[in-house]
């Protein structure tokens, strides 16, 4: 297209011309220009008859198009990938975080620490209750009879037997490893349980959150946001720019003119300094 041997050889380019050449000739063939104040796209190609003109304008066309769309698809496939990503990072970490309950449970044989807690809290209430009932019972019958009576010594040993089950219950609940057989406290359970489970609901939350965003990519993916519009599509030329025969013809005069006077100055100036 830009070598034909009709063509003047000082404007054609070379058949063995290299890529650098080509390169060079291609921008001064085709002349870019971007309106930023209406945001279009101004492309004007020279060619060496109308029809490869518009053959290379058409072209220019289709690859800017293609060009577009191979963007637009990259930039979804990166989304969609990176959300893809996301929710396999949250599920694991959503996974590790119910087997590392699991093994909580397994280990201390406990479902739910803060629900054993809140029974245990419940019975020590109601031992607490059932105390100061047997206390005021046993003040009572003291007021009444004597403590050799067979009711006293049977209320005393259940009042000793509450408050045996109320130490033992406080020390399950908030005593040290030692004092419970090498049994880790619930108060330490539950805290240990309560982060895990802290980790537990940031993890599905994360998870949750990751499979919208996945939802959403691919809401996006699905949908093409950027388009090349051709308001102004390429057309074939009927009159030749190319060449001004012309202005050519006088300003190659108008160059020998201004050599010729020049010339002609130096030349008088010389015999005259002579």
């Amino acid at each position: 297209m830009f070598a034909p041997p009709e063509a003047d050889w000082w404007a054609r380019l070379q058949q063995s011309a290299s890529i650098e050449q080509l390169v060079r000739y291609w921008r001064h063939q085709v002349d870019p220009f971007y309106d930023t104040s209406t945001g279009t796209i101004i492309v004007r190609t020279r060619a060496f008859s109308p029809r490869d003109t518009l053959i290379l304008a058409q072209a220019i066309v289709q690859a800017s198009e293609k060009l577009i769309n191979d963007l637009s698809a990259r930039a979804r496939r990166d989304a969609v990938s990176t959300a893809e990503a996301e929710v396999a990072s949250s599920e694991t970490r959503l996974l590790k975080a119910l087997t590392a309950i699991r093994q909580f449970r397994d280990r201390e044989g406990l479902i739910d620490p803060s629900k054993t807690a809140n029974a245990n809290t419940a019975l020590l209430t109601k031992l607490r209750d059932d105390l100061l009932k047997a206390n005021a019972r046993l003040a009572t019958l003291k007021a009444l009879v004597r403590d050799e009576t067979p009711a006293v010594k049977v209320l005393k040993a259940h009042i000793r037997a509450l408050e045996t089950e109320q130490r033992n219950l406080t020390r399950e609940m908030t005593g040290s490893a030692a004092a419970n057989g090498d049994k880790t406290p619930l108060s330490r359970e539950l805290g240990s349980y309560e982060a895990l489970d802290a980790e537990r609901r940031f993890a599905e939350t994360a998870y949750q959150h990751a499979l919208e965003a996945l939802d959403r990519a691919r809401d996006n993916a699905d949908r093409q946001h950027i388009y090349i519009e051709s308001f102004v599509p390429p057309s074939l030329p009927e009159t030749a720019l190319y060449p001004r025969r012309w202005r050519s013809v006088g300003t190659v005069a108008l160059i020998a003119f201004a050599l010729w006077a020049i010339g002609g100055l130096a030349v008088q100036s010389i015999r005259d300094h002579l």
